[in-house]
Protein backbone atom coordinates (compact mmCIF):
# COMPACT_ATOMS: atom_id res chain seq x y z
CA UNK A 1 0.00 0.00 0.00
CA UNK A 2 1.05 3.61 -0.29
CA UNK A 3 3.07 4.99 2.58
CA UNK A 4 0.40 6.61 4.71
CA UNK A 5 0.86 7.30 8.40
CA UNK A 6 -2.50 6.81 10.03
CA UNK A 7 -1.26 7.56 13.55
CA UNK A 8 -2.29 11.16 12.78
CA UNK A 9 -6.01 11.26 12.76
CA UNK A 10 -6.83 13.28 9.68
CA UNK A 11 -7.13 16.89 10.76
CA UNK A 12 -9.56 17.53 7.93
CA UNK A 13 -12.20 15.40 9.64
CA UNK A 14 -14.83 17.99 9.14
CA UNK A 15 -16.24 20.54 6.79
CA UNK A 16 -15.53 18.03 4.08
CA UNK A 17 -17.98 15.99 2.11
CA UNK A 18 -20.08 15.11 5.13
CA UNK A 19 -20.17 18.46 6.87
CA UNK A 20 -23.86 18.86 6.07
CA UNK A 21 -24.86 16.11 8.48
CA UNK A 22 -21.79 15.99 10.74
CA UNK A 23 -21.15 19.63 11.57
CA UNK A 24 -18.00 19.15 13.64
CA UNK A 25 -14.88 21.29 13.84
CA UNK A 26 -11.52 19.63 13.26
CA UNK A 27 -8.97 19.18 15.95
CA UNK A 28 -5.18 19.19 15.88
CA UNK A 29 -3.43 15.89 15.32
CA UNK A 30 -4.23 13.37 18.02
CA UNK A 31 -2.80 9.90 18.50
CA UNK A 32 -5.43 7.17 17.97
CA UNK A 33 -4.96 5.72 21.46
CA UNK A 34 -6.20 9.01 22.90
CA UNK A 35 -9.08 9.36 20.49
CA UNK A 36 -12.23 7.43 19.51
CA UNK A 37 -13.51 7.68 23.07
CA UNK A 38 -16.70 9.72 22.81
CA UNK A 39 -19.64 9.83 20.45
CA UNK A 40 -18.39 13.16 19.12
CA UNK A 41 -14.96 11.73 18.38
CA UNK A 42 -16.52 8.76 16.59
CA UNK A 43 -18.60 11.16 14.51
CA UNK A 44 -15.51 13.12 13.50
CA UNK A 45 -13.62 9.96 12.65
CA UNK A 46 -16.55 8.71 10.57
CA UNK A 47 -16.61 12.03 8.73
CA UNK A 48 -13.02 11.35 7.76
CA UNK A 49 -14.08 8.04 6.21
CA UNK A 50 -16.86 9.71 4.21
CA UNK A 51 -14.50 12.51 3.16
CA UNK A 52 -12.84 10.40 0.48
CA UNK A 53 -15.98 10.32 -1.68
CA UNK A 54 -15.74 14.03 -2.49
CA UNK A 55 -12.17 14.12 -3.69
CA UNK A 56 -11.54 15.39 -7.21
CA UNK A 57 -10.09 12.07 -8.33
CA UNK A 58 -13.35 10.38 -7.32
CA UNK A 59 -16.80 11.99 -7.40
CA UNK A 60 -15.66 15.59 -7.23
CA UNK A 61 -14.64 15.45 -10.87
CA UNK A 62 -13.00 12.36 -12.36
CA UNK A 63 -15.74 9.72 -12.25
CA UNK A 64 -18.77 11.79 -13.29
CA UNK A 65 -16.87 14.05 -15.71
CA UNK A 66 -13.54 12.70 -16.99
CA UNK A 67 -14.53 9.05 -17.28
CA UNK A 68 -17.89 9.96 -18.81
CA UNK A 69 -16.04 11.84 -21.55
CA UNK A 70 -14.13 8.64 -22.31
CA UNK A 71 -17.31 6.77 -23.28
CA UNK A 72 -19.93 6.99 -26.01
CA UNK A 73 -22.26 9.26 -23.98
CA UNK A 74 -20.08 12.38 -23.80
CA UNK A 75 -16.87 13.89 -25.11
CA UNK A 76 -14.45 16.71 -24.39
CA UNK A 77 -15.07 19.60 -26.76
CA UNK A 78 -11.47 20.77 -26.36
CA UNK A 79 -9.36 19.69 -29.30
CA UNK A 80 -6.06 18.32 -28.11
CA UNK A 81 -7.50 16.93 -24.86
CA UNK A 82 -5.34 14.26 -23.24
CA UNK A 83 -5.47 11.75 -20.42
CA UNK A 84 -8.58 10.00 -19.14
CA UNK A 85 -10.82 12.21 -21.32
CA UNK A 86 -9.51 10.49 -24.44
CA UNK A 87 -8.47 7.13 -22.94
CA UNK A 88 -4.79 8.04 -22.98
CA UNK A 89 -3.27 6.92 -19.71
CA UNK A 90 -0.47 4.81 -18.30
CA UNK A 91 0.61 3.83 -14.78
CA UNK A 92 2.01 7.30 -14.12
CA UNK A 93 -1.29 9.13 -14.74
CA UNK A 94 -1.74 11.48 -11.73
CA UNK A 95 -5.54 11.13 -11.52
CA UNK A 96 -5.33 7.33 -11.50
CA UNK A 97 -2.58 7.38 -8.88
CA UNK A 98 -4.61 9.77 -6.75
CA UNK A 99 -7.74 7.64 -7.11
CA UNK A 100 -5.91 4.53 -5.91
CA UNK A 101 -4.26 6.34 -3.01
CA UNK A 102 -7.48 8.04 -1.90
CA UNK A 103 -9.49 4.84 -1.94
CA UNK A 104 -6.92 3.03 0.18
CA UNK A 105 -6.74 6.03 2.50
CA UNK A 106 -10.50 5.71 2.98
CA UNK A 107 -10.13 1.98 3.63
CA UNK A 108 -7.38 2.66 6.17
CA UNK A 109 -9.49 5.25 7.96
CA UNK A 110 -12.40 2.83 8.12
CA UNK A 111 -10.18 0.03 9.41
CA UNK A 112 -8.73 2.19 12.17
CA UNK A 113 -12.18 3.32 13.25
CA UNK A 114 -13.44 -0.27 13.31
CA UNK A 115 -10.45 -1.35 15.39
CA UNK A 116 -11.00 1.38 17.99
CA UNK A 117 -14.78 1.15 18.31
CA UNK A 118 -15.02 -1.42 21.06
CA UNK A 119 -12.92 0.69 23.42
CA UNK A 120 -15.12 3.74 22.94
CA UNK A 121 -17.24 5.15 25.75
CA UNK A 122 -20.10 5.83 23.33
CA UNK A 123 -23.39 4.03 23.85
CA UNK A 124 -23.96 0.71 22.16
CA UNK A 125 -26.47 2.08 19.63
CA UNK A 126 -24.02 4.73 18.44
CA UNK A 127 -21.22 2.19 18.16
CA UNK A 128 -23.43 -0.21 16.21
CA UNK A 129 -24.51 2.42 13.66
CA UNK A 130 -20.93 3.70 13.35
CA UNK A 131 -19.68 0.16 12.75
CA UNK A 132 -22.29 -0.33 10.06
CA UNK A 133 -21.39 2.86 8.20
CA UNK A 134 -17.64 2.21 8.45
CA UNK A 135 -18.04 -1.37 7.24
CA UNK A 136 -20.15 -0.23 4.33
CA UNK A 137 -17.72 2.50 3.28
CA UNK A 138 -14.75 0.12 3.53
CA UNK A 139 -16.65 -2.28 1.29
CA UNK A 140 -17.69 0.47 -1.11
CA UNK A 141 -14.12 1.69 -1.56
CA UNK A 142 -13.03 -1.88 -2.32
CA UNK A 143 -15.92 -2.06 -4.80
CA UNK A 144 -14.75 1.04 -6.66
CA UNK A 145 -11.22 -0.37 -6.73
CA UNK A 146 -12.19 -3.78 -8.09
CA UNK A 147 -14.48 -2.16 -10.66
CA UNK A 148 -11.69 0.02 -12.05
CA UNK A 149 -8.59 -2.15 -11.50
CA UNK A 150 -9.73 -5.79 -11.24
CA UNK A 151 -7.72 -7.81 -8.72
CA UNK A 152 -6.43 -5.46 -6.00
CA UNK A 153 -5.06 -5.96 -2.48
CA UNK A 154 -7.82 -6.66 0.03
CA UNK A 155 -7.05 -4.64 3.14
CA UNK A 156 -8.95 -5.40 6.35
CA UNK A 157 -6.59 -3.95 8.96
CA UNK A 158 -5.17 -0.46 9.38
CA UNK A 159 -1.63 0.44 8.40
CA UNK A 160 0.63 0.06 11.41
CA UNK A 161 3.97 0.64 9.72
CA UNK A 162 5.30 2.63 6.79
CA UNK A 163 7.81 -0.15 6.14
CA UNK A 164 5.68 -3.29 5.80
CA UNK A 165 3.37 -2.14 3.05
CA UNK A 166 3.61 -4.95 0.49
CA UNK A 167 0.40 -6.84 -0.16
CA UNK A 168 -0.40 -9.18 -3.06
CA UNK A 169 -3.37 -8.66 -5.32
CA UNK A 170 -6.45 -10.55 -4.18
CA UNK A 171 -8.68 -12.37 -6.71
CA UNK A 172 -11.76 -10.32 -7.53
CA UNK A 173 -14.13 -13.08 -6.44
CA UNK A 174 -12.62 -13.02 -2.94
CA UNK A 175 -12.95 -9.24 -2.83
CA UNK A 176 -16.61 -9.43 -3.89
CA UNK A 177 -17.23 -12.01 -1.17
CA UNK A 178 -15.80 -9.62 1.44
CA UNK A 179 -17.67 -6.62 0.01
CA UNK A 180 -21.02 -8.36 0.27
CA UNK A 181 -20.20 -9.75 3.72
CA UNK A 182 -19.40 -6.26 5.03
CA UNK A 183 -22.41 -4.66 3.37
CA UNK A 184 -24.85 -7.29 4.63
CA UNK A 185 -23.64 -6.76 8.20
CA UNK A 186 -23.90 -3.00 7.67
CA UNK A 187 -27.49 -3.34 6.46
CA UNK A 188 -28.46 -4.77 9.83
CA UNK A 189 -26.86 -1.90 11.75
CA UNK A 190 -27.56 1.36 9.92
CA UNK A 191 -30.79 3.34 10.18
CA UNK A 192 -33.61 3.65 7.67
CA UNK A 193 -33.76 6.47 5.14
CA UNK A 194 -36.67 7.97 7.06
CA UNK A 195 -34.61 8.03 10.26
CA UNK A 196 -31.48 9.39 8.56
CA UNK A 197 -33.41 12.15 6.73
CA UNK A 198 -30.49 12.95 4.41
CA UNK A 199 -29.08 11.48 1.25
CA UNK A 200 -25.57 12.27 2.40
CA UNK A 201 -25.46 9.51 4.98
CA UNK A 202 -25.73 5.75 4.63
CA UNK A 203 -29.20 4.29 5.22
CA UNK A 204 -30.60 0.80 4.89
CA UNK A 205 -31.96 1.74 1.48
CA UNK A 206 -28.52 2.91 0.36
CA UNK A 207 -26.90 -0.32 1.50
CA UNK A 208 -29.56 -2.46 -0.16
CA UNK A 209 -29.41 -0.55 -3.43
CA UNK A 210 -25.61 -0.64 -3.59
CA UNK A 211 -25.67 -4.34 -2.74
CA UNK A 212 -27.91 -4.83 -5.78
CA UNK A 213 -25.33 -2.94 -7.87
CA UNK A 214 -22.45 -4.98 -6.48
CA UNK A 215 -24.19 -8.21 -7.39
CA UNK A 216 -25.09 -6.76 -10.81
CA UNK A 217 -21.45 -5.95 -11.62
CA UNK A 218 -20.36 -9.33 -10.23
CA UNK A 219 -22.89 -10.99 -12.54
CA UNK A 220 -21.36 -9.51 -15.69
CA UNK A 221 -18.00 -9.46 -17.42
CA UNK A 222 -15.30 -10.36 -16.49
CA UNK A 223 -16.47 -12.66 -13.66
CA UNK A 224 -19.91 -13.55 -15.08
CA UNK A 225 -21.06 -14.90 -11.71
CA UNK A 226 -24.77 -14.63 -12.70
CA UNK A 227 -26.01 -13.51 -9.29
CA UNK A 228 -29.15 -11.89 -10.66
CA UNK A 229 -31.29 -13.47 -7.95
CA UNK A 230 -29.34 -11.42 -5.39
CA UNK A 231 -29.65 -8.30 -7.51
CA UNK A 232 -33.41 -8.71 -7.60
CA UNK A 233 -33.64 -9.55 -3.89
CA UNK A 234 -31.85 -6.41 -2.69
CA UNK A 235 -33.35 -4.05 -5.26
CA UNK A 236 -36.83 -5.26 -4.40
CA UNK A 237 -36.17 -4.57 -0.73
CA UNK A 238 -35.67 -0.91 -1.68
CA UNK A 239 -38.63 -0.94 -4.02
CA UNK A 240 -41.03 -2.41 -1.50
CA UNK A 241 -40.14 -0.55 1.70
CA UNK A 242 -42.46 2.38 0.94
CA UNK A 243 -39.83 5.09 1.49
CA UNK A 244 -38.93 5.83 -2.12
CA UNK A 245 -40.57 7.06 -5.31
CA UNK A 246 -39.65 8.94 -8.45
CA UNK A 247 -39.56 12.71 -8.37
CA UNK A 248 -42.40 13.73 -10.74
CA UNK A 249 -40.06 16.11 -12.62
CA UNK A 250 -36.73 14.77 -13.92
CA UNK A 251 -35.18 18.23 -13.88
CA UNK A 252 -36.02 18.75 -10.21
CA UNK A 253 -33.63 15.98 -9.19
CA UNK A 254 -30.69 18.06 -10.37
CA UNK A 255 -32.12 21.45 -9.45
CA UNK A 256 -32.30 20.08 -5.89
CA UNK A 257 -28.58 19.29 -6.02
CA UNK A 258 -27.90 22.87 -7.14
CA UNK A 259 -30.00 24.26 -4.29
CA UNK A 260 -28.77 21.95 -1.50
CA UNK A 261 -32.17 20.31 -1.08
CA UNK A 262 -32.52 16.71 -0.02
CA UNK A 263 -34.96 14.42 -1.80
CA UNK A 264 -34.50 11.07 -0.10
CA UNK A 265 -37.43 9.57 -1.97
CA UNK A 266 -35.45 9.61 -5.23
CA UNK A 267 -31.88 10.52 -4.27
CA UNK A 268 -31.13 7.70 -1.87
CA UNK A 269 -27.39 8.29 -1.45
CA UNK A 270 -25.33 11.24 -2.61
CA UNK A 271 -21.87 12.76 -2.17
CA UNK A 272 -22.12 16.07 -0.36
CA UNK A 273 -20.05 19.12 -1.21
CA UNK A 274 -19.48 22.31 0.73
CA UNK A 275 -17.91 25.43 -0.74
CA UNK A 276 -18.93 28.71 0.88
CA UNK A 277 -15.91 30.51 -0.57
CA UNK A 278 -12.42 31.15 0.73
CA UNK A 279 -12.72 29.04 3.85
CA UNK A 280 -10.14 26.73 5.42
CA UNK A 281 -12.54 23.80 5.57
CA UNK A 282 -14.24 23.50 2.22
CA UNK A 283 -14.68 20.83 -0.39
CA UNK A 284 -16.32 21.83 -3.62
CA UNK A 285 -17.09 19.81 -6.70
CA UNK A 286 -16.60 20.67 -10.37
CA UNK A 287 -20.18 19.61 -11.13
CA UNK A 288 -21.79 22.26 -13.29
CA UNK A 289 -18.42 23.98 -13.64
CA UNK A 290 -16.50 21.75 -16.06
CA UNK A 291 -19.69 20.20 -17.34
CA UNK A 292 -22.85 22.31 -17.48
CA UNK A 293 -23.93 25.11 -19.82
CA UNK A 294 -20.93 27.21 -20.81
CA UNK A 295 -21.15 30.61 -19.12
CA UNK A 296 -18.56 33.30 -18.32
CA UNK A 297 -20.75 35.24 -15.90
CA UNK A 298 -19.91 34.69 -12.22
CA UNK A 299 -23.30 35.77 -10.91
CA UNK A 300 -25.11 33.30 -13.15
CA UNK A 301 -22.51 30.64 -12.40
CA UNK A 302 -19.22 30.26 -14.24
CA UNK A 303 -19.01 27.11 -16.33
CA UNK A 304 -16.31 26.07 -18.75
CA UNK A 305 -18.83 23.88 -20.57
CA UNK A 306 -16.10 21.47 -21.65
CA UNK A 307 -18.30 18.37 -21.75
CA UNK A 308 -20.74 17.77 -24.59
CA UNK A 309 -23.27 15.03 -25.11
CA UNK A 310 -22.72 12.81 -28.12
CA UNK A 311 -24.93 12.43 -31.15
CA UNK A 312 -25.50 8.84 -30.00
CA UNK A 313 -26.96 10.08 -26.73
CA UNK A 314 -29.05 12.75 -28.47
CA UNK A 315 -30.48 10.29 -30.99
CA UNK A 316 -31.26 7.71 -28.29
CA UNK A 317 -34.22 9.84 -27.17
CA UNK A 318 -35.87 9.89 -30.60
CA UNK A 319 -37.91 12.84 -31.84
CA UNK A 320 -36.76 15.49 -34.28
CA UNK A 321 -33.92 17.97 -33.93
CA UNK A 322 -36.20 20.53 -32.31
CA UNK A 323 -38.88 18.39 -30.68
CA UNK A 324 -38.81 15.32 -28.47
CA UNK A 325 -41.54 13.97 -26.20
CA UNK A 326 -38.89 12.51 -23.90
CA UNK A 327 -38.18 15.62 -21.85
CA UNK A 328 -34.90 14.26 -20.49
CA UNK A 329 -33.11 14.93 -23.77
CA UNK A 330 -33.10 18.72 -23.61
CA UNK A 331 -32.10 18.62 -19.95
CA UNK A 332 -29.12 16.26 -20.22
CA UNK A 333 -28.00 18.04 -23.41
CA UNK A 334 -28.79 21.75 -23.12
CA UNK A 335 -31.08 23.10 -25.84
CA UNK A 336 -29.76 26.62 -25.35
CA UNK A 337 -26.57 28.65 -25.13
CA UNK A 338 -25.70 31.31 -22.56
CA UNK A 339 -23.85 34.33 -23.92
CA UNK A 340 -23.00 37.93 -23.08
CA UNK A 341 -22.01 39.80 -19.92
CA UNK A 342 -25.54 39.35 -18.61
CA UNK A 343 -26.14 35.95 -20.19
CA UNK A 344 -29.01 35.62 -22.60
CA UNK A 345 -30.50 32.24 -23.41
CA UNK A 346 -30.35 31.48 -27.10
CA UNK A 347 -32.39 28.42 -28.02
CA UNK A 348 -30.82 25.73 -30.17
CA UNK A 349 -33.46 24.75 -32.69
CA UNK A 350 -31.50 22.19 -34.69
CA UNK A 351 -28.13 22.19 -36.37
CA UNK A 352 -25.01 20.57 -34.97
CA UNK A 353 -25.67 17.63 -32.67
CA UNK A 354 -22.07 17.80 -31.48
CA UNK A 355 -22.42 21.25 -29.96
CA UNK A 356 -24.78 20.71 -27.01
CA UNK A 357 -23.33 20.92 -23.52
CA UNK A 358 -23.91 18.09 -21.07
CA UNK A 359 -26.04 19.93 -18.56
CA UNK A 360 -27.58 17.85 -15.79
CA UNK A 361 -25.86 20.16 -13.31
CA UNK A 362 -26.70 23.80 -14.06
CA UNK A 363 -25.18 26.63 -12.07
CA UNK A 364 -27.90 29.14 -12.91
CA UNK A 365 -30.09 27.34 -10.34
CA UNK A 366 -27.62 27.84 -7.48
CA UNK A 367 -29.19 30.29 -5.00
CA UNK A 368 -25.94 31.74 -3.68
CA UNK A 369 -25.16 35.41 -4.20
CA UNK A 370 -21.40 34.95 -4.54
CA UNK A 371 -20.52 31.97 -6.69
CA UNK A 372 -17.01 30.65 -7.05
CA UNK A 373 -15.48 30.50 -10.50
CA UNK A 374 -14.20 26.92 -10.20
CA UNK A 375 -16.10 25.09 -7.45
CA UNK A 376 -19.72 24.41 -6.64
CA UNK A 377 -21.81 23.08 -3.76
CA UNK A 378 -23.71 20.73 -6.03
CA UNK A 379 -24.07 17.18 -4.75
CA UNK A 380 -23.58 14.02 -6.78
CA UNK A 381 -25.92 11.00 -6.69
CA UNK A 382 -24.43 7.62 -5.90
CA UNK A 383 -27.84 5.91 -5.93
CA UNK A 384 -31.13 7.10 -7.32
CA UNK A 385 -34.44 5.25 -7.13
CA UNK A 386 -34.71 5.12 -10.93
CA UNK A 387 -31.48 3.10 -10.99
CA UNK A 388 -33.03 0.66 -8.52
CA UNK A 389 -36.02 0.22 -10.86
CA UNK A 390 -33.77 -0.37 -13.86
CA UNK A 391 -31.75 -2.93 -11.89
CA UNK A 392 -35.01 -4.73 -11.11
CA UNK A 393 -35.91 -4.76 -14.79
CA UNK A 394 -32.48 -6.08 -15.81
CA UNK A 395 -32.24 -8.76 -13.15
CA UNK A 396 -35.79 -9.98 -13.66
CA UNK A 397 -35.24 -10.20 -17.40
CA UNK A 398 -32.04 -12.21 -16.96
CA UNK A 399 -33.86 -14.60 -14.63
CA UNK A 400 -37.28 -14.83 -16.26
CA UNK A 401 -37.31 -12.96 -19.56
CA UNK A 402 -39.75 -10.09 -20.15
CA UNK A 403 -42.32 -10.25 -17.35
CA UNK A 404 -44.65 -7.73 -15.74
CA UNK A 405 -42.24 -6.90 -12.88
CA UNK A 406 -39.45 -5.76 -15.16
CA UNK A 407 -41.74 -4.20 -17.75
CA UNK A 408 -43.57 -2.14 -15.12
CA UNK A 409 -40.27 -1.03 -13.60
CA UNK A 410 -38.83 0.33 -16.83
CA UNK A 411 -42.16 1.84 -17.88
CA UNK A 412 -42.42 3.81 -14.65
CA UNK A 413 -39.00 5.35 -15.33
CA UNK A 414 -40.01 6.21 -18.87
CA UNK A 415 -43.45 7.58 -17.95
CA UNK A 416 -41.87 10.16 -15.66
CA UNK A 417 -39.92 11.44 -18.68
CA UNK A 418 -43.02 11.82 -20.82
CA UNK A 419 -45.00 14.24 -18.63
CA UNK A 420 -44.98 16.76 -21.45
CA UNK A 421 -47.20 18.36 -24.06
CA UNK A 422 -47.69 16.32 -27.20
CA UNK A 423 -49.75 18.78 -29.25
CA UNK A 424 -52.33 21.56 -29.13
CA UNK A 425 -55.84 21.64 -30.56
CA UNK A 426 -57.47 24.80 -31.96
CA UNK A 427 -60.94 25.27 -30.49
CA UNK A 428 -61.64 28.66 -32.07
CA UNK A 429 -59.32 30.22 -34.64
CA UNK A 430 -60.50 33.77 -33.85
CA UNK A 431 -60.33 36.54 -36.43
CA UNK A 432 -58.49 39.65 -37.56
CA UNK A 433 -54.91 38.38 -37.22
CA UNK A 434 -52.36 40.17 -39.39
CA UNK A 435 -49.34 38.45 -37.82
CA UNK A 436 -48.75 35.36 -35.73
CA UNK A 437 -49.80 35.97 -32.09
CA UNK A 438 -47.78 35.05 -29.02
CA UNK A 439 -48.52 31.70 -27.38
CA UNK A 440 -47.97 31.12 -23.66
CA UNK A 441 -48.51 27.78 -21.89
CA UNK A 442 -49.25 27.97 -18.16
CA UNK A 443 -49.77 24.98 -15.88
CA UNK A 444 -48.31 22.78 -13.18
CA UNK A 445 -45.32 21.91 -15.33
CA UNK A 446 -42.77 24.21 -16.94
CA UNK A 447 -40.72 24.82 -20.04
CA UNK A 448 -43.25 24.23 -22.81
CA UNK A 449 -43.16 26.72 -25.68
CA UNK A 450 -45.19 27.02 -28.85
CA UNK A 451 -45.77 29.24 -31.88
CA UNK A 452 -48.90 30.04 -33.84
CA UNK A 453 -49.56 29.82 -37.57
CA UNK A 454 -52.20 32.09 -39.15
CA UNK A 455 -54.21 31.73 -42.33
CA UNK A 456 -56.87 34.11 -43.71
CA UNK A 457 -56.85 36.12 -40.48
CA UNK A 458 -57.37 33.09 -38.26
CA UNK A 459 -55.01 31.00 -36.13
CA UNK A 460 -54.80 27.76 -38.04
CA UNK A 461 -52.31 25.85 -35.87
CA UNK A 462 -50.46 25.89 -32.56
CA UNK A 463 -47.03 24.34 -33.04
CA UNK A 464 -45.36 22.88 -29.95
CA UNK A 465 -41.66 23.78 -30.05
CA UNK A 466 -40.58 22.33 -26.67
CA UNK A 467 -42.84 19.88 -24.82
CA UNK A 468 -41.83 21.04 -21.35
CA UNK A 469 -41.38 19.09 -18.12
CA UNK A 470 -43.42 17.60 -15.33
CA UNK A 471 -46.97 18.35 -16.45
CA UNK A 472 -49.37 16.45 -14.21
CA UNK A 473 -52.58 17.84 -15.72
CA UNK A 474 -53.67 19.85 -18.72
CA UNK A 475 -52.17 23.37 -18.78
CA UNK A 476 -53.85 26.48 -20.15
CA UNK A 477 -52.89 28.07 -23.47
CA UNK A 478 -53.19 31.85 -23.77
CA UNK A 479 -52.89 33.67 -27.08
CA UNK A 480 -52.25 37.41 -27.40
CA UNK A 481 -51.16 39.96 -29.95
CA UNK A 482 -51.06 39.67 -33.72
CA UNK A 483 -53.86 42.17 -34.18
CA UNK A 484 -56.64 39.61 -33.78
CA UNK A 485 -58.82 38.20 -31.06
CA UNK A 486 -60.97 35.30 -30.03
CA UNK A 487 -58.58 32.35 -30.44
CA UNK A 488 -58.83 29.54 -27.93
CA UNK A 489 -56.87 26.30 -27.83
CA UNK A 490 -56.26 23.36 -25.54
CA UNK A 491 -53.11 21.38 -24.82
CA UNK A 492 -52.90 17.64 -25.34
CA UNK A 493 -50.63 15.87 -22.87
CA UNK A 494 -48.52 12.89 -23.79
CA UNK A 495 -50.24 9.65 -22.77
CA UNK A 496 -48.50 7.34 -20.35
CA UNK A 497 -48.59 4.66 -23.01
CA UNK A 498 -46.50 6.91 -25.28
CA UNK A 499 -43.61 6.15 -22.95
CA UNK A 500 -44.09 2.40 -22.58
CA UNK A 501 -41.70 -0.09 -24.10
CA UNK A 502 -43.00 -1.45 -27.37
CA UNK A 503 -44.06 -4.95 -28.31
CA UNK A 504 -40.80 -5.43 -30.18
CA UNK A 505 -38.87 -4.27 -27.08
CA UNK A 506 -40.27 -7.20 -25.10
CA UNK A 507 -40.35 -9.80 -27.87
CA UNK A 508 -37.76 -11.91 -26.04
CA UNK A 509 -35.00 -11.70 -23.46
CA UNK A 510 -32.43 -10.31 -25.90
CA UNK A 511 -34.75 -7.57 -27.15
CA UNK A 512 -35.71 -6.54 -23.62
CA UNK A 513 -32.06 -6.57 -22.56
CA UNK A 514 -31.29 -4.10 -25.35
CA UNK A 515 -34.23 -1.90 -24.32
CA UNK A 516 -32.99 -1.84 -20.70
CA UNK A 517 -29.45 -1.02 -21.79
CA UNK A 518 -30.70 1.88 -23.90
CA UNK A 519 -32.84 3.13 -21.03
CA UNK A 520 -29.88 3.17 -18.66
CA UNK A 521 -28.07 5.40 -21.16
CA UNK A 522 -31.00 7.81 -21.37
CA UNK A 523 -31.78 7.94 -17.65
CA UNK A 524 -28.35 7.71 -16.01
CA UNK A 525 -25.98 9.42 -18.47
CA UNK A 526 -23.27 11.60 -16.88
CA UNK A 527 -23.70 9.85 -13.52
CA UNK A 528 -20.64 7.61 -13.79
CA UNK A 529 -22.30 4.35 -14.88
CA UNK A 530 -21.71 4.11 -18.62
CA UNK A 531 -18.15 2.79 -18.57
CA UNK A 532 -19.02 0.08 -16.05
CA UNK A 533 -22.25 -0.83 -17.82
CA UNK A 534 -20.52 -1.32 -21.15
CA UNK A 535 -17.77 -3.37 -19.55
CA UNK A 536 -20.09 -5.69 -17.61
CA UNK A 537 -22.23 -6.19 -20.73
CA UNK A 538 -19.07 -7.24 -22.55
CA UNK A 539 -19.36 -4.66 -25.32
CA UNK A 540 -17.19 -1.74 -24.19
CA UNK A 541 -14.51 -2.05 -26.89
CA UNK A 542 -17.03 -2.94 -29.59
CA UNK A 543 -19.34 -0.01 -28.82
CA UNK A 544 -16.50 2.47 -28.65
CA UNK A 545 -14.98 1.25 -31.89
CA UNK A 546 -18.34 1.26 -33.69
CA UNK A 547 -19.01 4.75 -32.44
CA UNK A 548 -16.06 6.09 -34.44
CA UNK A 549 -18.45 7.03 -37.22
CA UNK A 550 -20.82 8.99 -34.99
CA UNK A 551 -18.74 12.06 -34.24
CA UNK A 552 -16.85 14.90 -35.85
CA UNK A 553 -14.77 15.99 -32.86
CA UNK A 554 -11.05 15.25 -32.96
CA UNK A 555 -10.80 14.55 -29.23
CA UNK A 556 -13.61 12.01 -29.35
CA UNK A 557 -12.09 10.31 -32.37
CA UNK A 558 -8.87 10.03 -30.39
CA UNK A 559 -10.73 8.53 -27.44
CA UNK A 560 -12.29 5.91 -29.67
CA UNK A 561 -9.09 5.02 -31.47
CA UNK A 562 -7.34 4.55 -28.13
CA UNK A 563 -9.82 1.95 -26.85
CA UNK A 564 -8.57 -1.62 -26.89
CA UNK A 565 -9.07 -4.57 -24.56
CA UNK A 566 -6.48 -3.14 -22.18
CA UNK A 567 -8.77 -0.18 -21.44
CA UNK A 568 -11.25 -2.45 -19.71
CA UNK A 569 -9.07 -2.10 -16.60
CA UNK A 570 -7.00 0.83 -15.43
CA UNK A 571 -3.27 0.34 -14.89
CA UNK A 572 -1.99 -0.37 -11.40
CA UNK A 573 -0.47 3.01 -10.45
CA UNK A 574 3.29 3.55 -10.52
CA UNK A 575 3.19 4.83 -6.93
CA UNK A 576 1.87 1.45 -5.82
CA UNK A 577 4.38 -0.51 -7.88
CA UNK A 578 7.23 1.52 -6.40
CA UNK A 579 6.46 0.64 -2.75
CA UNK A 580 4.53 -2.64 -2.94
CA UNK A 581 7.01 -5.29 -3.98
CA UNK A 582 4.24 -7.87 -4.39
CA UNK A 583 2.23 -5.74 -6.83
CA UNK A 584 1.84 -6.79 -10.46
CA UNK A 585 0.60 -4.83 -13.47
CA UNK A 586 -2.59 -5.29 -15.51
CA UNK A 587 -2.27 -6.66 -19.06
CA UNK A 588 -1.28 -4.18 -21.75
CA UNK A 589 0.50 -1.70 -19.51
Amino acid sequence: MKKVLIFILIIQFCFLSCNKFLDKKPLDAIAPDNYYKTSQELARALTGVYDILGRAELYGSSIPIDFSMGTDEAYSNINGATGILVNQFDPSNPAINNMWNSLYTGIDRANLLLEKLDASNADSATKSVTRGEALFLRAYYHFVLVSFFGDVPLKLTSTQSVINVSLPRTPSTVIYDQITKDMIEAEGRVRTATEVKTGGRISKSAVRGILARVYLYWSGYPLNAKKYDEVLKWAQMVNQNGEHSLNPDYRSIFINYAQDKYDIKESIWEVEFYFPGANTYTEGSRLGNINGVQCSNLDTGYSYGQMNGTAKLFNSYGGTLSYCLDNRRDWVMANYKLGGTNPIRTQITGGNLYDRNSAKWRREYEPYAAKDKNFTNQNFPLLRYSDVLLMIAEADNELNGPQSLGINAINSVRQRAYKSIASATIINGGSGYISAPNVVIIGNGTGATATATISAGKVSAINIIYPGYGYQSQPAITISGGGGTGTTASAVLAKSTDADVTTSDIADKDAFRTAIQNERLRELCSEGYRRFDLIRWGNYVQYMNNYAFDTQNASTIAAIKNVTSRNVLLPIPSTELSVNKLATQNPGY
